[in-house]
């Protein structure tokens, strides 16, 4: 049982995600990796946007690009 919850929880993060790969695929930006290092940052703006090395703005910008 807890194989098939990581499958469903798997297949519900790849369908969430899979716009934002494609998006970053075209090479339109890196959308995944500014809200890995958003999550990975508990939503601190300015230590994610340091970990990417660009300005809190572009970080902003990028995810209100994510919740698009």
């Amino acid at each position: 049982l807890p194989l098939l919850a990581d499958d469903a929880v798997r297949a519900f993060a790849d369908g969430l995600l899979r716009s934002l790969r494609e998006h970053d695929a075209n090479g339109r930006g890196d959308l995944v990796a500014s809200l890995r290092a958003w999550l990975s940052r508990h939503g601190q703006w300015d230590a994610a946007a340091a970990d990417l090395g660009v300005h809190r703005h572009t970080l902003r910008y990028r995810m209100r690009r994510v919740e698009e």
